[in-house]
């Protein structure tokens, strides 16, 4: 399936030339019948001789109407320029041809119309003229045709022409990623919401669910057509017509909505861009300045946000940024028109969205810049991971807008210029300041607390600030690749050994000493760091059963022992039981019970406690 639309000034003859090749009359307003004039976008289609379809679309040629002529041609295959033989080229033609020039539409056949009201010396003239104003544009070695509606000369050639220049088109890239940028939206009777417009980058079906990126609502597709025949699957390329349930037409913009598939494509307020000023303009683009901003469908207004001059003169090129209003739907790669009062400035393509304020004059932003525009795949898919590292497969996939990505990152893996780390893509540079920063965190910790053993893995988590998934797999790189080491859940630099003093030995000798001349009700005056305690805890010198309560090793084991023998003989023991066992008070044995029940010794039920079963 293709799309072709026509252009040119109002009045040369593009409607009726395309009654002529279709026998349908793409005027549909009723305005447009009783002036005579397309005032917004026709639709029609066309069978070649082939077997092929085409669907063409019909844009105004008025100036006042330049807006919904940009609307049209955005996602077409081939373009044709009219020129009325007894006009020649006029001012629509010229501007006409420059947006087409700006979309970077590839393929284009001329047309000259109305051969029957002048001789041919007159239309070689015009033949002339037209030569000369699309010289060094895409339509330089495009065929022209002459043809008159009238009589109905050149209309089969022109169909052969269509066909000809048709085989040489690519097909539609299918990138898996569903948008439709709508051109209509109304209800019918008995079917309900009704949207039309050209299929982008993926196929849809029925069934399908679509989403409004404008308002995230979603409608399911009940029924699709093309050329009024139905279609269980629509492909990109496609002129289509959806029916959807579950969204209201008038929830939906009448031109400029986005629907899509999935959730892939998020709105965006920036976006850097290579922007092409037209050198037939009166006066210089400047810094700053407000501007009309055309892609797919819609128009909105923006600043003009030069990156490394105060103005553009006529006929420059340069990187600039765009800030919208409010968000749009636009991705990496689409083209667009700026204009201003009505005139066509100049135009381009979107180089990446969602983008930063950026310094101006920065040879950074330059450089890389440069690479998003003219490098080569690998380099760009390179580029987006630099700028947003870590990053996974879906998201470099939708900022790169490239087909291929599985081939492109295969390749940077094994040319060693990225690392995959469980779907995870960076460079290695990231990963050495990544390691860095885990290192020489564990070793300030080491150095702040030298008895601790480790420290906590969300404490690490929240220095590298990653998400959790990718954390626990960095954790498992870094102990496997014996940068640190994990015990008992806590995390040190590799072979990380604690050092006692001789000093902190005595004390730990002294402590222990304490605690068991009073074995079973131990006193907690006797001042011990705090630090010093916890190492003597993981190392089971002594056990901590609450807040203030630490018994020594030996103490807790043979209480332990005795406490099984009672239950073993007994079935059940209590508190008061304990208290009497060791000749201590409630407060002890309270505590004890509780760690026991915790350490899953002993299970309480109500005032009892019982041997847990294995």
């Amino acid at each position: 399936m293709y799309v072709i639309a026509t252009s040119g000034h109002v009045d040369h003859g593009k409607s009726s030339l395309v009654k002529a090749l279709t026998g349908i009359d793409p005027d549909r307003l009723s305005e447009e019948k009783s002036r005579g004039m397309t005032i917004d976008l026709g639709f029609s289609w066309l069978k070649l001789a082939n077997g092929n379809e085409v669907s063409i679309v019909d844009v105004p040629g008025h100036q006042k109407f330049i807006d919904n002529m940009v609307a049209g041609v955005g996602s077409i295959d081939l373009a044709v320029l009219v020129v009325a033989a007894d006009e020649s080229v006029m001012p629509q033609t010229i501007e006409h041809i420059s947006i087409l020039n700006l979309l970077q539409i590839k393929s284009g056949i001329i047309v000259l119309t109305k051969t029957d009201l002048v001789d041919k010396n007159w239309l070689e003239l015009v033949r002339s003229d037209v030569l000369e104003v699309v010289e060094g544009t895409f339509l330089e070695e495009a065929p022209i045709v002459d043809v008159s509606v009238y009589n109905l000369d050149g209309i089969e050639l022109l169909k052969s022409a269509i066909e000809k220049e048709l085989n040489k088109v690519e097909i539609k890239s299918n990138v898996n990623r569903p948008r439709v940028f709508v051109d209509r939206s109304f209800s019918i009777s008995g079917f309900g919401t009704i949207v039309t417009g050209t299929l982008l980058d993926g196929d849809i079906k029925v069934g399908d669910e679509l989403r409004l990126v404008s308002t995230g609502l979603s409608a399911r597709i009940r029924g699709i057509q093309t050329h009024k025949k139905s279609l269980q699957t629509a492909s990109p390329g496609t002129r289509i017509a959806i029916n959807l349930s579950g969204v209201s037409h008038n929830q939906i913009n009448q031109r400029g909505e986005v629907l899509i598939a999935g959730d892939w494509l998020v709105s965006t307020i920036a976006i850097d861009v290579k922007l092409c000023v037209l050198p037939n303009i009166s006066r210089p683009l400047k810094h700053n300045m407000f501007i009309s901003f055309h892609s797919g469908t819609f128009e909105i207004v923006g600043r003009l946000r030069l990156l490394y001059k105060d103005i553009i003169m006529p006929g420059q090129n340069s990187f600039a940024q765009i800030k919208f209003n409010k968000p749009v739907s636009v991705i990496r790669g689409d083209k667009f028109i700026i204009r201003s009062s009505q005139v066509t400035l100049g135009g381009g393509e979107v180089i990446e969205v969602n983008v930063p304020r950026h310094k101006r004059n920065d040879q950074k932003v330059l450089d890389r810049l440069l690479v998003l525009e003219s490098g080569s795949d690998n380099e760009i898919v390179e580029e987006f991971i630099k700028s947003n590292e870590p990053i996974q497969f879906d998201c470099i996939k939708d900022l790169s807008g490239l087909a291929d990505i599985n081939c492109i990152l295969n390749q940077l893996l094994l040319e060693r210029k990225i690392k995959n780390l469980d779907g995870y893509y960076f460079t290695f540079s990231w990963w050495e300041d990544l390691v860095g920063l885990a290192k020489r965190y564990l070793s300030s910790q080491h150095k702040k607390y030298p008895l601790r053993y480790g420290h906590s893995k969300e404490s690490l988590r929240g220095v590298l600030d990653l998400a959790q998934d990718l954390f626990n797999s960095v954790i498992e790189s870094l102990i496997s690749s014996k940068v640190i080491s994990e015990k008992n859940g806590l995390i040190s630099i590799y072979n990380y050994k604690t050092i006692i003093t001789g000093e902190q030995k005595g004390i730990i000798k002294d402590y222990i000493k304490f605690l068991e001349t009073n074995p079973y009700s131990p006193s907690n005056d006797f001042n011990i760091n705090t630090e010093l305690l916890n190492k003597i805890i993981i190392e089971n010198l002594v056990v901590k059963v609450s807040e203030k309560i630490v018994f020594s090793r030996s103490s807790y084991e043979f209480m332990l022992r005795e406490i099984i023998k009672f239950l073993e003989v007994n079935r059940e023991i209590t508190i008061a039981d304990v208290r009497d066992l060791f000749k201590t008070s409630r407060k002890y044995a309270l505590s004890l019970m509780d760690y026991l029940d915790k350490q899953e010794v002993t299970k309480r039920i109500g005032d009892i406690r019982v041997l847990r079963e294995n």
